[in-house]
Order: C-alpha cells, then sequence, then structure tokens
C-alpha cells in the first residue's frame, strides 16, 4: 500500500488521494477495512467528483458561518432603520390629515365670525349674548330666546302633530267669560274660588280633531260652557250648552269635524232641561242636570245609625237638619235596609223638619214620596188618635194641610189602608186604598203626582188613583212631621226606613218593582233651571252643593 500525503502547510487544502495500489490480502476482513477507509478519505477530501459528497471539518465550516452571522446583523439593523422610517411616515401623514381638519373648521369658523361681526355692527345681533336663555338659527340668523319664548316656540299652539307636549295641565284662570282657542289646547281652563261670578267659556271653532280641554269650577256659582259645535254628553245628549256645577270639572275632546264629547260630574245639559218641562233662569242659562228621567231628592232619610240614637241624617244634596221629638230614636230592631231605622212607640215618638217652605219643597209640580213601614199594630177604627198612624203630615191649620196616613177611618174606610188627604183654599182631595200592611215585615208604600193624578202604591202594586188638579197646600209649608199629625194625636206606631221625598220629572204610573237595597241620595243634581210657571225663589243652600247667591235660581234636578 502507497504512502499518504505528509500534513503540512496545505493540509486543509483539498487534496487528491494518491493512488493506492490493489490490495492482495487475501483475509476478506482485513480487504473490507481498507476499502472503508479509502472510501472515508476520498470523500473527506472530495476526490470521488461530487461536490456535494465532500465532508467539511468545523475548521473550514467556521469562517463561513461567521461572514454569515455579520451579514444578517447587517441586514437586521436595516430592517430596524426601515420600520423607524415607516414609523415616522405613518405620524407625518396622521399630522398632515389632521391639520387638513382643523384648517377646514378654522376656514367654517372664520367664516361665522366674519358674518356674526357684520350682523353685531349693524346691531342685528346685539342681544345674542345677553342674559341667559337659548339661542335660535331662523334664515341663518342667530337670535336669542327666553325660556318662556323657547317654550313657546317648542309647543307652538298645540295644533301641530310635532309639537312638544305638556306633562300635566297648564293652567288658564279666567275671572271673565271667556273664548277658548286654539292656543289652549291640552290647558285647564280655571274658574277659581276667588270668582264669586257666574261665567260663560266659549270653545271657539277650528280647533283640530284631537283637541283637549279641562274645564274646572273651583267658584261658588256654577259655569256654563258652550260652544257653535255639538257637544255631546257621555250617554249621548247633544247639546250646545252644558253646566259645571260648583267643585267639579268637565273634560272635553274633540272627536270629530263640528263634534266634542264631554265627560265630568253632575254635568248638565241645556237639551235635558228642554227635555224635561224646564226653562233656563233668565239672565243666567245654566240649566239642568242629568237625564230628564231621574228624580232630584229632596229629603232622604236612610235612618242609619246607631241603636238609641236621637239624631240622624238627611242624605239628600239640601242636607236638612232632622230632629227628634218624644224621644224618637233609631232602633236595631228592624230595619229595611241597613242595621237601623226608626222607631215610634206610638204615643209621643215623632221626628220633624223645619223652614222648609218654598219651592221645590211646596211640591206644585210632579212629585214622589216613598217609604218603607213596618206597623205594630192595624189602626183600630173610629175618629180618635189610634185610628191614624201617620207617615207624612204638613198642617197650618184644617184648611190647609197635607198629609198620609195609614187609617180606619170610621166614615171614610170600610178597612184597614193608606189615606192621602189634601186641604187647601177651600178645596179637598182624598185618596183611600184600601189593604192591610204587614206587621212582620216592612211594606214598600209610594205615593205619586204626574201632575194630573194622584196614584198610591203598596208593594209595587197600584191600589187606588184620582185625577185632580188640586195641589199640595201651598200655606202648610213651615213643618213637615213624620210618625205625627196634631194636636198631639194621630202618633205612627211601628218602625219607618228609607223615607224619601223626590221632586219628580217623570213619576211611577203602573206597577212596578221595589228597590231591594237602599235608594241613591241623589240621582243628580239641580243648577240653574226652574219648572216652567213655578214662581222662582232662593237657591239651594251651600251645603247641597247647588247654587248660592242667586235669588232668581230655583234649584231643580232631572
Amino acid at each position: 500500500m502507497g504512502k499518504l500525503t505528509p500534513r503540512g502547510a496545505g493540509a486543509n487544502l483539498p487534496a487528491r488521494l494518491p493512488g493506492l495500489q490493489t490490495s492482495r490480502i487475501q483475509d476478506v476482513n482485513v480487504r473490507q477495512a481498507i476499502d472503508a477507509l479509502i472510501e472515508h478519505v476520498e470523500v473527506r477530501l472530495g476526490a470521488r467528483g461530487d461536490f456535494y459528497e465532500r465532508a467539511v471539518t468545523q475548521r473550514e465550516y467556521d469562517p463561513q458561518t461567521r461572514d454569515f452571522e455579520k451579514r444578517i446583523k447587517a441586514l437586521e439593523a436595516e430592517i430596524t432603520k426601515l420600520q423607524e422610517s415607516v414609523s415616522e411616515l405613518d405620524a407625518d401623514a396622521a399630522a398632515a390629515i389632521d391639520a387638513t381638519s382643523v384648517q377646514d373648521s378654522l376656514r367654517a369658523l372664520n367664516t361665522e365670525l366674519n358674518r356674526l361681526r357684520a350682523e353685531l355692527a349693524s346691531g342685528s345681533a346685539s342681544t345674542v349674548f345677553a342674559g341667559t336663555g337659548y339661542a335660535k338659527l331662523a334664515s341663518g340668523t342667530i337670535s336669542a330666546l327666553s325660556v318662556v319664548n323657547t317654550r313657546l316656540e317648542l309647543q307652538a299652539d298645540g295644533s301641530l302633530s310635532e309639537a312638544v307636549g305638556f306633562r300635566g295641565w297648564p293652567a288658564v284662570s279666567k275671572t271673565t267669560d271667556y273664548t277658548v282657542t286654539v292656543a289652549d289646547m291640552g290647558k285647564m281652563i280655571h274658574h277659581p274660588a276667588s270668582d264669586a261670578a257666574a261665567r260663560t267659556f266659549t270653545i271657539g271653532s277650528g280647533m283640530p280633531i284631537g283637541a283637549r280641554l279641562l274645564f274646572v269650577n273651583e267658584a261658588t256659582v256654577p259655569l256654563r260652557v258652550t260652544s257653535s259645535e255639538t257637544l255631546i254628553l257621555m250617554g249621548g245628549v247633544a247639546t250646545t250648552d252644558v253646566g259645571v256645577p260648583v267643585n267639579t270639572w268637565a273634560h272635553a275632546i274633540k272627536t270629530s269635524a263640528g263634534k266634542w264629547l264631554i265627560e265630568g260630574t253632575r254635568l248638565s245639559s241645556a237639551a235635558t232641561a228642554a227635555a224635561a218641562g224646564l226653562a233656563l233662569v233668565a239672565g243666567v242659562g245654566v240649566p239642568i242636570i242629568g237625564d230628564a228621567n231621574r228624580l232630584q231628592r229632596l229629603l232622604v232619610l236612610h235612618f242609619d245609625g246607631a241603636n238609641g240614637d236621637t239624631t240622624t241624617t238627611d242624605s239628600s244634596p239640601y242636607g236638612k237638619p232632622l230632629t227628634s221629638s218624644g224621644g224618637a230614636a233609631l232602633s236595631t230592631t228592624a230595619a229595611a235596609f241597613g242595621a237601623t231605622s226608626a222607631y215610634f212607640d206610638g204615643s209621643n215618638d215623632y221626628w220633624y223638619l223645619n223652614t222648609v217652605g218654598g219651592a221645590p219643597y211646596d211640591l206644585q209640580g210632579t212629585w214622589e214620596l216613598e217609604l218603607r213601614y213596618k206597623p205594630a199594630a192595624a189602626p183600630t177604627l173610629g175618629n180618635v188618635s189610634a185610628s191614624l198612624q201617620m207617615l207624612y203630615c204638613r198642617r197650618d191649620t184644617d184648611a190647609e194641610r197635607t198629609f198620609l196616613a195609614y187609617g180606619y177611618w170610621d166614615g171614610l174606610q170600610s178597612t184597614p189602608g193608606l189615606w192621602f188627604r189634601i186641604d187647601t183654599g177651600g178645596s179637598s182631595l182624598n185618596l183611600v186604598a184600601d189593604v192591610t200592611l204587614s206587621t212582620s215585615q216592612f211594606n214598600a208604600i209610594k205615593l205619586s203626582y204626574d201632575g194630573a193624578t194622584y196614584r198610591i202604591f203598596h208593594d209595587g202594586v197600584l191600589l187606588a188613583s184620582v185625577a185632580s188638579a188640586i195641589k199640595h197646600s201651598a200655606v202648610a209649608l213651615t213643618n213637615l212631621h213624620i210618625g205625627f199629625g196634631w194636636s198631639s194625636s194621630f202618633y205612627a206606631s211601628g218602625y219607618i226606613d228609607e223615607w224619601i221625598l223626590s221632586a219628580s220629572l217623570t213619576v211611577s204610573t203602573e206597577n212596578y218593582t221595589p228597590a231591594t237595597a237602599a235608594l241613591p241620595d241623589s240621582m243628580a243634581v239641580g243648577l240653574l233651571a226652574q219648572a216652567a210657571g213655578v214662581a222662582t225663589a232662593t237657591a239651594a243652600p251651600a251645603s247641597s252643593g247647588l247654587v248660592v247667591g242667586f235669588a232668581t235660581a230655583v234649584a231643580y234636578s232631572a
């Protein structure tokens, strides 16, 4: 085997493997080892002719890797510089954009300042910066607005659908006759307590559909609401004239062209007054309240209270003071409705009213008296005190009196029954209904007069009637007795409950079904209307909630 190239200065340079003589060693293992060694050396030196099969030592590789690292670091430095340049370019671009926007704003501001300088120089905008409030821009001109004027600008006259509304009812107080305009839409038109005169508020035309008005009357006199358009009281009564009583209100809504719906408490209408045959009082003109088929309660006695009470309450709008005499008191022993009734011992017990004269208590029109009576026993035949149990009596003298009794009067009645009598002006009227009243339960008794015929009913059944033009005595009006006649005689004996006297526009004329509960205190309350042909008188007392201070006003109701 030949020798290897000796190591020297060019040991790291590629060298070709010197030719090796063919191995003649016969040992196979040795020969294979030598062949592997030759192959290794050839690869190491790259002598096999294939560049990619050349082996490289670390000594050869280090200079190249160090050069690569230098170049990579140089590239990274360049990249960092480029990134910094890009950031600077971004900042410059953003600054340029902001500057453009600022320049545009400054140019717009400069234009506005120039315009304001011109307006200020001419005086047309001298109040823009004065005081406090709001500014208004119209037709390119800025002007100052106070808070009040700003509200007016936003709300306008209330007719625009986009107008700003109210959170409450703005009040418009009026102490004179007043015509409501579009500017009052959505407001409370107030008649204050300080005004002692009756006023008329007129709803003007031109209000849009959907308009709302609230009329409030806190004065001591009524308020009249009128309109050239149709006013419909809730329930269907059409009118052009509505009365608003004291301490109440009327809410009006325009529902269609020329039509308003009005609701409220105890409202009146000219239409119901005409239907009832009533006339407006001259110079006042506020009509009656409600439906023409309702009653006006003149005296309502439920006889409610505690056992033994000697006082009771008139629950009508008039609130008349009722006085007990002879020990008359309330009792829980029997009652038609509620817990108590009025007890009469038949010897000296009765209740009475004083000063109940004048209209409408003179009962010169249509009227009704109804009550519940449970007698202790039937009356005795004769012409003595025990022969009459007085249920209602108003007497001046025997020549001027009106009464209703449960009696058995000798020479007039063949059996016990109800007896109604009028003596007045030399004329007399007798109406007798034969009926024996139950002593175990309350009997429903009614006496009615429709202006032509008197009728007596028992438990809803018409028992007797008589046609007559004779009216209730207009003289015997001072005292009203319940349970007593006169001359210390003719006392009721038993229990009376639900005693109600009414001045009626319509009355019972045929059989009816008696109420199964206490009757209402007042179906409706009148204002300033009077029955045609009836003399005027003073108005109802203040406690009634009716009219006060009008000598020409009569409190009537439908």
